[in-house]
């Protein structure tokens, strides 16, 4: 008979073949005799299990191709499985409450919970050391980063979540987040200080992607974070809206830490002509692909300056919307051999007028382009 609310995870047919997964996180081998075990077993919610590790993996090896019918066929069986066995599956992860998941090459990867809710049950969860990716909803206390149950995640989303520069100081310091790749602190009421906190942990070594949309860091902040060497690996900045003006962009073109950036987020922040002349200039800027600059007063003088840079010459995506370049702006970039990789580019309201688009479509260097938006235009001064 099949016990159907027990679990196979303690199960002493299984619970070797899992420790051997859990040694070797990174390698599908074990992943598979896993699966191979399971399918064997006596309860359906287990064989299922055991299919669907099998089929992630090979998903995984194969990539998203929508097109390619086999890829097709194992998407579909994965969501068959899912919907078939998710409450039995759920209830044998250890969960005392629904949280949302996710899963990858057969194992929970992502959570979405409150922070309390983690410290709760994190002890309990059989796939614990799976988790790679939290996403914390509603106000954290402190106490989370405290914690050494975050010590496996390389991401962690605290967006809208209130922590202020208190919070950020508190988790800049705590050494359980050493593995963390991915830090979303978007909406969080950071100031100066928190980006200043951030920027002097060596906890924080290893990220790569750096989300502060919608912050108060200011100049302060962003030249805090241009002079860490502790940011070295970073490849994606997010400064949306945080007023860095031109001398924080300034920081961040001088600095040799942000060179292995390839995506740059400046939306709305004032750096104006010289905060964009400033990243023209920068040999540190050379590996960008894609550069966002929506609404930063950058002028015609600002658009020359980029189109003019051979730093630029890697942007695959531009976005100058609302930046008033003026059909002269239009035309440098127009006429630039050093924009020819471009397949995205953004000029939403910059009063280009007919001559700047004219020129624009006509351009031997923009032969790339997937995506150009030139709506909402007008001459300028009108």
């Amino acid at each position: 008979m099949e016990k159907k609310s027990s679990t196979w995870h303690d199960d002493p047919r299984f619970a070797s073949l899992l420790a051997q997964v859990i040694a070797n996180p990174d390698d599908d081998a074990p992943r598979f005799v896993l699966a191979d075990a399971l399918m064997k077993s006596e309860v359906q919610a287990w064989r299922d299990r055991g299919e669907f590790i099998m089929l992630q993996c090979k998903l995984a090896k194969l990539g998203e191709n929508e097109k390619d019918e086999g890829t097709k066929r194992i998407k579909e069986r994965i969501k068959v499985l899912l919907q078939e066995n998710a409450n039995v599956w759920y209830e044998q992860l250890g969960f005392s409450e629904k949280l949302n998941v996710s899963y990858e090459r057969g194992f929970v990867h992502c959570i979405v919970c409150s922070g309390q809710q983690w410290l709760d049950f994190h002890e309990r969860l059989k796939e614990r050391v799976f988790v790679r990716w939290v996403t914390f909803q509603g106000n954290v206390s402190i106490d989370l980063f405290k914690s050494n149950n975050l010590e496996n995640l390389t991401q962690l989303e605290l967006s809208h979540n209130n922590i202020g520069d208190e919070g950020v100081a508190a988790l800049a310091n705590s050494p359980h987040l050493k593995n963390l790749t991915h830090l979303d602190l978007s909406h969080n009421k950071i100031g100066s200080e928190g980006a200043m906190a951030l920027a002097k942990s060596p906890h924080l070594a290893k990220l790569t992607t750096l989300d502060l949309y919608g912050n108060e860091i200011g100049s302060e902040g962003a030249m805090a974070l241009a002079k860490s060497p502790h940011l070295a690996k970073l490849t994606t900045l997010d400064l949306y809206g945080n007023e860095i003006g031109s001398e924080g962009a300034m920081a961040l073109a001088k600095s040799p830490y942000m060179a292995n950036l390839t995506t740059l987020d400046l939306w709305v922040n004032e750096i104006g002509p010289e905060g964009a002349m400033a990243l023209a200039k920068s040999p540190y800027m050379a590996n960008l692909t894609t550069l966002d600059l929506w609404v930063n007063e950058i002028g015609p003088e600002g658009a020359m300056a980029l189109a003019n840079s051979p730093y630029m010459a890697n942007l695959t995506s531009l976005d100058l919307s609302e930046n008033e370049i003026g059909p002269e702006g239009a035309m440098a970039l127009a006429n630039s051999s050093h924009m020819a990789n471009l397949t995205n580019l953004d000029l939403f309201y910059n009063h280009i007028g007919d001559e700047g688009a004219q020129v624009l479509a006509n351009s031997s260097h923009m032969a790339k382009l997937t995506t150009l938006d030139l709506s909402c235009q007008r001459p300028m001064g009108r």
